[in-house]
Order: C-alpha cells, then structure tokens, then sequence
C-alpha cells in the first residue's frame, strides 16, 4: 500500500510538472521517482523557497522523489512555485 501510493503520487506529480509547470519529463515514471529537466537559475530558486531535490544528471536533470507520506497538496505547492518561477 505505501509503495502503491508513493507510485501514484509520482504520477501526479510528473502530469502536475508537464501541465502546470510546463517542465519536460525526461524518462517514463516507473515507481516513485520522477525525472524532470529544471533550469538551473529555478533550480536555485526552488532551493531558496526551501524545496530540498537532487540535480541528479546535472546540470538541468532533476530527480524528484515521493514516499509512502507523500501528500497531493505538496505536490500542488511545488509545482506551484515552480510555475511562479518559471
């Protein structure tokens, strides 16, 4: 159960990036960890709001990672404030 909704939550997440945000995911979602291509000056913004992720495949790829407490209003707030910056 934890595992089938940390799943589901990087799906969200990864469709909340591409409609809102217009960030290009870079790999199919498969489990809980999405792969999204993030400018590196928004990168640094979104780590200034306190916003914690890896540049994973630097210096524009980004892995961002939901868990079994992962909640859909976090996902709506991030993706929000990647929209602002953006």
């Amino acid at each position: 159960a934890n595992a089938k909704h940390a799943n589901q939550m990087a799906l969200r997440l990864a469709e909340a990036l591409t409609t809102k945000a217009g960030a290009e995911i870079m790999y199919p979602v498969e489990a809980n960890a999405v792969f999204a291509r993030i400018p590196e000056n928004v990168q640094e913004a979104m780590r200034a709001r306190g916003w914690s992720f890896y540049t994973f495949l630097p210096p524009l790829g980004c892995r961002l990672m939901c868990a079994w407490d992962t909640e859909e209003a976090t996902i709506e707030a991030f993706t929000a404030d990647l929209a602002e910056i953006a």
